[in-house]
C-alpha cells in the first residue's frame, strides 16, 4: 500500500466537459461499503498519539495561554510540506504561492469550514481545561470523562453505518468494547490516587456545589463528544466531495496557526508566567505530533471507516501508559496491566477481517 498515496489527492476542481456519468459513478464507488480500516496510517497515528499524549504531560501549567504555543509546530509542518510542493511545481511566481497556501480557501464554503475546525480546537482546549478544573473541585474521577469521551467512538460507528454504509461484523463491534473498556480501566486507576491526593481541598467545597462542578462536568465532556464526532464527519463528508483530509488538515492547521500565534504574541508582550523555554520547546514537539496525526488520522477516517478508525486511534492511552513505564518510571499496576491486554486484544479483533 502506497502510503503517499493514501495521503494526498488533489482537490477536484470542476470542469466543463466532465462526464456526469464518470461523476455519478465514482459519487457511488466512494459511497460504497468500506470494508479496509488503513492499518498503516492507523497505527502510525497511535503510536504518534501515545507520544504526543506523554509529551503533554510533561508540559507544566497547562492553561489556554500555553496552548496558543502550538501556532509554532502548526506552522512549521504547513510551511514545510507547502514548501516542498512549491519546489515540485515547473513555475514558481507570487500568484503560485498564494494559491499554494491560500487556493483552497477561496471557496466561502470550504473557508467556513476551516474556520469551523478552528474554533472548534480552541473550544475543545477551553471545554476540557474546565473539565478537568470542575473534576478536582467536585471529586469526580477524570477517568470517568475520558470513557465519555469514547462516545465520539460510538456515535461515528452509528454513523458510518447509516450514511456511509461501512461495514460493522459482531467481532469488530466487540473489539471496539474492548478498546473501550480498557481505556476506561486504564484512565479509572490512573485518576483513583491523584483524586486522592486532592481530597483535602474538596473539604472547602460545599455539597451543593460539588454536585454542581459533578454534572457540569460531565455535561461538557458530552459537548466534548460530540465535537469530536461532529469533526470527524465534517471530514469524511469532505472528503467525499473531493476536499482531501490532507489539504484540509493543513487549511485548518494554518488558520489555527496563524490565529495562535497572534495570541502567543500578545502572552508574550504581558510576559506571560508560563512562556518558560521548556513549555515552548514542549509545545512544539506537541504541535508538530498533532499536525502529522492529523493528516495521518483524518486521512484513515476518511478514506476507511470513520469509526473502527476512531476507535483504534483513541488505543492510544496503552502506548501512553508504556512510555510513563519507561521513561517516567511510573509502573502500571496489576489492573492497568490487565487493561493494556484488553485494548491490544481489541485492536487485534478489530483489524481482523
Amino acid at each position: 500500500m502506497d502510503l503517499k498515496s493514501n495521503l494526498k489527492e488533489p482537490l477536484l476542481q470542476p470542469q466543463n466537459n466532465v462526464n456526469i456519468t464518470h461523476e455519478q459513478q465514482k459519487k457511488t464507488q466512494m459511497l460504497q461499503p468500506q470494508k479496509t480500516i488503513l492499518v498503516k496510517l492507523t497505527l502510525i497515528t497511535v503510536f504518534l498519539s501515545g507520544i504526543q499524549n506523554f509529551i503533554y504531560a510533561l508540559i507544566e501549567n497547562q492553561d489556554v495561554a500555553v496552548a496558543c504555543l502550538s501556532f509554532t509546530g502548526f506552522l512549521f509542518v504547513v510551511l514545510v510540506i507547502r514548501i516542498y510542493e512549491l519546489i515540485l511545481k515547473p513555475e514558481v511566481n507570487v500568484r503560485v504561492i498564494a494559491n499554494q497556501f491560500f487556493g483552497r480557501m477561496s471557496s466561502s464554503a470550504l473557508l467556513l469550514h476551516n474556520l469551523f475546525r478552528s474554533a472548534t480546537f480552541f473550544l475543545l482546549i477551553w471545554l476540557l481545561l474546565i473539565v478537568a478544573d470542575y473534576c478536582i473541585k467536585s471529586g469526580l474521577n477524570i477517568g470517568v470523562t475520558l470513557a465519555i469521551l469514547s462516545l465520539a467512538t460510538i456515535f461515528s460507528t452509528i454513523h458510518g453505518r447509516i450514511f456511509y454504509n461501512e461495514k460493522l461484523t459482531l467481532r469488530k463491534l466487540i473489539g471496539i468494547i474492548m478498546i473501550i473498556l480498557g481505556i476506561c480501566g486504564i484512565s479509572l486507576y490512573k485518576e483513583n490516587l491523584q483524586q486522592q491526593q486532592g481530597a483535602s481541598s474538596l473539604q472547602l467545597i460545599s455539597d451543593e456545589d460539588q454536585l454542581y462542578y459533578k454534572i457540569m462536568a460531565i455535561i461538557y465532556t458530552v459537548v466534548c463528544a460530540l465535537l469530536y464526532y461532529i469533526r470527524g464527519v465534517q471530514a469524511k463528508n469532505l472528503g467525499i466531495k473531493g476536499y482531501s483530509a490532507f489539504d484540509f488538515s493543513l487549511d485548518s492547521g494554518l488558520i489555527s496557526g496563524i490565529v495562535c500565534m497572534f495570541f502567543s504574541l500578545y502572552y508574550f508582550a504581558i510576559d506571560h508566567p508560563f512562556y518558560t523555554l521548556k513549555n515552548i520547546l514542549l509545545s512544539f514537539a506537541l504541535s508538530v505530533l498533532i499536525m502529522v496525526n492529523s493528516l495521518t488520522g483524518l486521512t484513515a477516517m476518511v478514506k476507511g471507516p470513520m469509526g473502527l478508525t476512531q476507535g483504534i486511534i483513541q488505543s492510544n492511552v496503552a502506548f501512553t501508559t508504556v512510555l510513563g513505564a519507561l521513561f517516567l518510571g511510573q509502573i502500571p499496576s496489576y489492573i492497568q496491566i490487565a487493561a493494556l491486554a484488553l485494548i491490544i486484544s481489541g485492536v487485534i479483533t478489530t483489524l481482523k477481517n
